[in-house]
């Protein structure tokens, strides 16, 4: 593997934890913000009957903000895992271009 090319792999993996690691900061805001904003009870009227158990704290959520939290976090996680594999990758190829 070329220096460029091993440079590339590098500076994008890192990128793309970076990305992947904001998102999880994101998820993290979300849940501080339902767990402000969010009823304890369900509320069939508003359509919030979905609960989301919060470090033991159960508020109810409507099913567009589940999957718009489901949405970010597994993302945020799939991207992570990118990043890993690609550094692993990265990692292989420098070991077989050196031998």
């Amino acid at each position: 593997m070329s220096v460029a090319s091993s440079k590339w792999w590098k500076r994008t993996g890192m990128m793309l934890a970076l990305i992947g690691f904001a998102g999880i900061f994101w998820t993290l805001a979300i849940w501080s913000s339902y767990l402000n904003s969010l009823p304890r009870t369900p509320v069939a009227a508003t359509g919030k009957i979905f609960p989301l158990n919060i470090h033991g704290v159960v508020v109810f959520q409507t099913r567009e903000e589940q999957q718009r939290l489901d949405l970010v976090q597994y993302s945020s996680i799939a991207i992570i895992a990118v990043s890993f594999m690609m550094s692993l990758m990265a990692g292989s190829r420098r070991g077989r271009s050196e031998e």
